[in-house]
């Protein structure tokens, strides 16, 4: 977990590449299955498919957690309420943006110290240090 945080935390917006390997990792630690999927320019396996270590063969890229919100809606624990800050320069130039998920129950507030480039990315970093407060109850 700790390693797709800091690749989160590392990454440009503008690198599709890396974008595709974190969206490789989180699909492997959302699922638990590992991947072979070995990436051809930023889209896809040399085969055009991702290749899982049962040897089953998935026939779709996995979801772009890193640049869609409708995604990570997807894999945001059940009963986590999302809250996304955005700062500026007081001119309107977006300097960053920060993301806290709430549990109700355990009110639990995940959050990552400074500024991510992008909301999926800070919104992706909250989730999935909520997913790991999840699975360590």
């Amino acid at each position: 977990m700790k390693d797709i945080l800091k690749m989160i935390e590392e990454v440009s917006p503008n690198d599709t590449t890396k974008l595709g390997e974190i969206d490789a990792k989180v699909w492997e630690y959302v699922t638990g299955r590992k991947s072979t999927l070995r990436h051809k320019g930023s889209v896809s396996s040399p085969d055009g498919y991702w290749h899982s270590d049962d040897g089953a063969t998935i026939d779709c890229l996995p979801p772009q957690y890193t640049r869609s919100r409708d995604t990570l809606k997807d894999i945001r624990p059940h009963g986590w309420v999302t809250m996304l800050v955005e700062f500026d320069n007081g001119g309107g130039f977006i300097l960053g943006w920060n993301c806290c998920l709430k549990n109700i129950q355990d009110k639990l507030v995940t959050s990552r110290p400074g500024t991510l480039p992008t909301e999926e990315l800070a919104e992706l970093h909250a989730i999935i240090q909520a997913i790991e407060y999840e699975r360590s109850k």
